[in-house]
């Protein structure tokens, strides 16, 4: 009995990702007709994860802290929009979520992607980022 549900739950993941691929191609399709940034597109599911972040207001600054394990060095993107910074970053490699969880099954992600709205409006001239073991650093002075 126990085959019967694995296989049913097979099949039916299969189908869902059969069904968000074909969403997504159509998405895509209206994107092209569209002028949306490149960097605001979000991809499939099965290709990004948000990161887990902190803002600290430290008074003169900001700082936001990005855990980033696993990113490809010289792989990180930051870009300003209004007082919203996107965060794109590419993975070493792949990493296949199924070891951590069978509800993942399947999934692969490549690209770390996140949107993060601020108490400020950043200036990218009076932005530092740094880089150390995986974490972000970026301080945004006002």
């Amino acid at each position: 009995m126990s085959e019967f549900f694995d296989e049913f739950f097979e099949k039916l993941e299969k189908r869902l990702r059969m069904l968000e691929r074909d969403i997504m191609r159509s998405v895509e399709e209206l994107f092209k007709n569209i002028n949306i940034p490149e960097y605001r597109r979000t991809l499939e599911i099965s290709e990004t994860v948000e990161p887990l972040y902190t803002i600290k207001d430290l008074g003169d600054r900001i700082v936001v802290y990005i855990d980033l394990p696993y990113v490809a060095e010289g792989a990180i993107d930051v870009k300003f929009e209004g007082r919203t910074m996107y965060i794109y970053a590419k993975l070493k490699e792949s990493v296949k979520l199924d070891r951590f969880s069978r509800r993942f099954r399947g999934l692969e992600v490549q690209e770390y992607r996140v949107a993060i709205e601020l108490p400020l409006e950043p200036k990218p001239d009076k932005t530092k980022i740094r880089i150390r073991k995986g974490i972000v650093e970026i301080t945004i002075y006002k």
